[in-house]
């Protein structure tokens, strides 16, 4: 037996023998995402798509994923970097797609923006992408491979031959490059602004001059100011005919152009038809882009005019800040189309409803007219609420099966511009009812009201409420629910619910500052018995990623909440790396033993799992899982568990900042240990037990992009070995066996090192 099998006999042995210890590390509950949950709109009609988790501020791309030479559609949604995957049908001049979620597993981690052309010829779309922490551009090249489809190329920013050497192309998260054929020689050259003007410098692409071929991103900068305009920091005006010598010392540039550049984006196309490439550009804080129109030659840009007002045959574009636009064909006749969303980082400078606009080009490909169909692509499929979704279980009409009621952070209501005419929004939050028509045992939601209790009411015009996260409990003793919410500033608002008994809930604002209480920005209220002794208490949620506690020293009738603690548990989920906030949501949840459970959601999405609550108010909660089972559905997660199907587990609803919903069934709870090896390694493996595939994930970061794994046997047979393998992409163990398995990582070299591990999984 050689040496990995006599280790690997000798881990069995120590597993076999430590499994009952690992029993005190058990995950509770297991859960599967799931979309064939019915739901129904306001008419009684079949929602395509509703747990799909909503859309704010997405890019659209072309790649064929399933291999039937066909490309399918990549929505990419900025807030929270995801990614939903669409099968094209492949209907001639239609818009014919099916959401197929698994598709998207074949693509890499995407960061901010993404482009998906063809760089090297092939025929298959290859992605351009951030390089997060670079300001600058990765690059992935598509294979055409089932697994490890794509393959990272350029890491960490492509470089451009400045004059005096090779430096990276400054692309931020703020900016939409355009990578485009400029000079039309085979090969794609970019666009972009110059770091610290105003003005576009044109990276033109060395490979067709150098190796007679598309293979290869060289890049040289041959000009600094593209179609010789200029984009003014300040606004949106745009100068032409305009450059000046650059400088890296902006108090050395011309005074009359500002040297400064906040965000914009590019789209290169023949608008009119005559071989010169015109541009569409969207700039930050300001919604209609500008149609330069390029009078030079093929051999040098030159716009001579431009205006806002793009289509004037049609709906010109106006979509409050920032529009990215996307060039594809969208509906399978041949000639591509222009869809428009919005692309400003920030959360609170956009439409987040009605914002992806689609317009069908019925002229020609090489001269479009466009033509807007509608605003809310894909989002008319789905139950989207707008900025952030906060769901909470109630039975609203006290039938016996639990409804659903959504908080958000808000709808857009108004914008005005400030100081140094930045734009400034205002949102208002609505509550959103899903009565559950169905039965204990299938769950069937139908919308009925999207603006329930009819929130903005209660509260002023110019104080509208923002960020309304509702919780229900019988707060006056007779028998029905009544409910708090909170809101942005960090107080809570009181609703009676005067309903006869028996009938729907009726709630009224009874106080306005809850019993004086302010717990502090973004607070997130749950009434939950937590001391267990017959009467609720208050947790609040916060943005700072703790949890206060107010105990009730009242009655039933009468409860008097009296403030514990602005630390629960010591419970924090903030993300220090990455952000000084937090945006807790607390779930308490108390199983059939009576054990206590916490599910937090967290600003970047984790769901946070703790237990050891049960007789520990004064203590530590344990915090076993930071994401627990890795469910991660974007930014600002909120949870809501209960069990909708009348079986053994309970179900959990998640939702984002994008608006949106994700539904998980519940399962039967992993293998005992599972959570606790997982986490004690440099790596974990999910799912885990696996199905058809498995993907390695690092629990921190790793220096090493691609490893070797091989997959053993309990006897210490090799399995399957595979070099190059990426982080994060699936590998296919669909034809194992089911039973324990190990696997082992090494770095590329195949070369021990301390870093890396044999895990252990399971086979299905």
């Amino acid at each position: 037996m050689d040496l990995i099998a006599r280790i690997l006999s000798i881990l069995v042995g120590l597993l076999l023998l430590c499994l009952p210890a690992f029993s005190q590390f058990n995950l509770p509950f297991g859960f599967e995402k799931t979309y064939d949950i019915i739901t129904l709109s306001e008419l009684g009609v079949v929602i395509k798509d509703p747990w799909a988790g909503g859309l704010n501020a997405c890019q659209f791309g072309e790649v064929d994923l399933d291999d039937d030479g066909v490309k399918d559609l990549v929505v990419f949604d900025r807030d929270g970097n995801r990614l939903l995957t669409y099968k094209n049908l492949g209907v001639s001049g239609e818009v014919s797609y099916l959401f197929q979620p698994d598709l998207a597993k074949q693509l890499p981690q995407l960061d901010d923006w993404v482009i998906f052309v063809d760089y090297n010829m092939d025929g298959l779309n290859d992605i351009f992408t951030l390089s997060k922490g670079y300001a600058g551009v990765k690059v992935y090249k598509n294979t055409g491979a089932q697994i490890n489809r794509f393959v990272l190329v350029v890491d960490p920013y492509l470089k451009s031959d400045y004059g005096s050497g090779y430096v990276n192309i400054l692309v931020t998260y703020a900016e939409y490059p355009a990578i485009y054929d400029i000079d039309k020689d085979g090969d794609l050259d970019l666009l972009t602004f110059w770091a610290l003007g105003s003005f576009i410098e044109y990276h033109q692409n060395q490979s067709i001059e150098k190796y007679g071929n598309a293979d290869s991103l060289d890049f040289l900068k041959v000009e600094k100011c593209w179609g010789r305009i200029a984009e003014s920091e300040e606004s949106n005006v745009i100068y032409l005919d305009t450059c000046f010598e650059q400088t890296r010392n902006p108090d050395q540039a011309s005074d009359k152009y500002e040297v400064r550049h906040k965000g914009s984006t590019l789209m290169v196309f023949d608008e009119n038809g005559d071989g010169l490439d015109d541009l569409l550009l969207g700039d930050v804080d300001y919604g209609k882009p500008a149609l330069l129109t390029n009078g030079g030659t093929s051999d040098e840009a030159f716009m001579v005019n431009y205006t806002f007002n793009f289509p004037d045959y049609d709906v010109p574009i106006d979509l409050l800040s920032f529009p990215v636009m996307n060039y594809i064909d969208l509906n399978n006749d041949n000639k591509r189309d222009m869809i428009i969303s919005t692309f400003d980082p920030s959360l609170v400078k956009s439409k987040n409803l009605d914002n992806i606009w689609y317009y069908q080009n019925a002229g020609q490909d090489d001269q479009p007219e466009f033509q807007l169909q509608q605003k809310n692509l894909f989002q008319e499929d789905m139950l989207d609420m707008g900025a952030g979704a906060l769901p909470v279980f109630f039975d609203y009409n006290t039938d016996g099966v639990m409804d659903l009621i959504i908080g958000n952070f808000g709808y857009f209501d108004s914008s005005y511009y400030g100081p140094g005419l930045n734009l400034n929004c205002n949102y208002r939050s609505q509550l959103t009812l899903l009565e559950n028509i169905g039965s204990s045992a299938t769950p069937i939601f139908k919308v009925i009201d999207r603006n329930y209790v009819n929130l903005p009411a209660f509260f002023p015009q110019e104080e509208p409420l923002f960020a309304a996260c509702p919780t229900f409990g019988d707060l006056d003793g007779d028998g029905d629910v009544d409910m708090l919410v909170g809101n942005a500033e960090g107080t809570i608002h009181a609703f009676v619910n005067i309903a006869q008994a028996g009938t729907p809930a009726d709630f009224v604002l009874s106080e306005y500052q809850y019993q004086d209480i302010d717990a502090g920005y973004y607070s997130a209220p749950q009434l939950f018995d937590l001391n267990e002794d017959g009467l609720q208490d208050l947790v609040i949620g916060k943005r700072n990623g703790t949890i206060s506690f107010y105990q009730n020293f009242g009655t039933l009738s009468n409860p008097e909440f009296i403030f514990i603690t602005d630390s629960l548990g010591n419970v924090d989920v903030r993300d220090p790396d990455l952000s000084i906030f937090g945006y807790c949501v607390p779930h308490f949840f108390q199983d059939e033993t009576g054990e206590i459970h916490l599910f937090a959601g967290s600003e970047f999405g984790e769901i946070y799992y703790y237990d050891g609550i049960n007789n520990n108010l004064d203590g530590e909660f344990k915090l076993v899982m930071k994401n627990y089972l890795w469910i991660q559905e974007g930014l600002r997660s909120a949870v809501a568990i209960g069990n909708l199907n009348d079986d053994e587990n309970p179900d959990m609803i998640v939702g984002n900042y994008s608006g949106g919903l994700s539904y998980f069934e519940g399962t039967t709870a992993p293998p005992a240990g599972f959570e606790n090896q997982q986490l004690a390694e440099e790596f974990f493996l999910f799912p885990n037990p696996a199905g058809e595939h498995l993907c390695i994930r690092p629990l921190k970061p790793v220096n090493y992009k691609v490893f070797n794994i091989q997959i053993h046997d309990l006897k210490g047979n090799t399995i399957i070995e595979a070099e190059n393998v990426q982080l994060k992409k699936n590998i296919d163990i669909s034809k194992l066996k089911k039973g324990l398995y190990f696997i082992r990582i090494t770095d590329v070299s195949n070369k021990y090192n301390p870093e890396f591990s044999t895990l252990k999984f399971i086979k299905n």
